[in-house]
């Protein structure tokens, strides 16, 4: 049962990676069925994590709380203190998506003290990047800046290039809201270039998505919804809402800025 266990995950995996979380889904609901069949805990746990991360990117945020949290008690119960530290950070992406800052805060910080304790850089350098994304939203953006340096530093050190992706973003992101507009365009333009290469499909919807909001800060409304249009694209491939929700209320902001101008958009 194990090796059909493995199988169904690394499917599940192979899609999530290229962003059909709906596909990946699927997989590991097969597998986590066949895990509760067999009673070990380990493959439960991990499981229940899997399918937490295809609802949170599918934008079920409820759904995906109770399978991480499913999965962390089995994990403290075990002590497997390196999966107790992935589902933290896990959580406190989804608080964060659900705008309950105070709680993301909190699973971050400890997600990061238990990375620390068993000095895993890589954990470190998540947990590092979960904070900033709280500050982020929270509009601290130095801070936030500070955090996403930090982890970058960890995961160019590492040689890890998704990784490296995901800090470049987060770094133009807060850029942009500082208005340091060229500075940001150049860490968007960085983090495509890794995302298309490694056929992250997910990941650069949110590259153009944010490229596309560099050039209607600058009031350049037709590049601005030629990058949103190819964002909304990418997302509705992925089948990730919350993506698609940001891409079309992105398209109306930009509409509106054209009519603003008396502008009509180029085809």
């Amino acid at each position: 049962m194990k090796k059909e266990i493995d199988e169904l995950n690394r499917q599940g995996l192979s899609r999530y990676k290229v962003g059909d979380y709906a596909g990946a889904r699927d997989f590991w609901q097969k597998a986590a069925k066949l895990a509760e069949q067999s009673g070990d805990e380990s493959e439960i746990a991990n499981s229940l994590n899997n399918l937490g991360l295809a609802y949170k990117d599918l934008g079920d945020f409820l759904d995906a709380l109770r399978f991480f949290q499913g999965s962390l008690d089995i994990s403290r119960k075990r002590g497997d203190e390196t999966r107790v530290a992935i589902l933290l950070g896990n959580i406190s992406i989804v608080y964060r998506r659900l705008t309950d800052y105070e709680s993301a805060l909190r699973f971050a910080h400890e997600a990061w003290r238990v990375s620390q304790k068993l000095g895993q850089k890589k954990r470190i350098a998540s947990a590092l990047s979960t904070i900033g994304n709280v500050h982020y939203a929270l509009r601290d953006f130095q801070g936030a800046l500070d955090y996403f340096r930090k982890s970058l530093a960890l995961c160019e050190e590492l040689g890890e290039q998704e990784l490296v992706a995901h800090r470049l973003n987060n770094i133009g992101s807060t850029l942009m809201d500082l208005n340091q507009l060229e500075e940001a365009e150049k860490h968007f333009e960085k983090s495509l270039s890794v995302y298309e290469a490694l056929n992250s499909k997910h990941n650069v919807a949110s590259a153009l998505c944010n490229l596309g909001l560099i050039h209607f800060k600058r009031g350049d409304c037709d590049e601005a919804m030629r990058f949103f249009r190819r964002s909304l694209a990418a997302y509705e491939e992925t089948q990730d809402k919350y993506g698609t929700a940001i891409a079309l209320m992105n398209m109306g902001r930009t509409i509106v800025k054209a009519a603003t101008q008396k502008k009509t958009f180029k085809r």
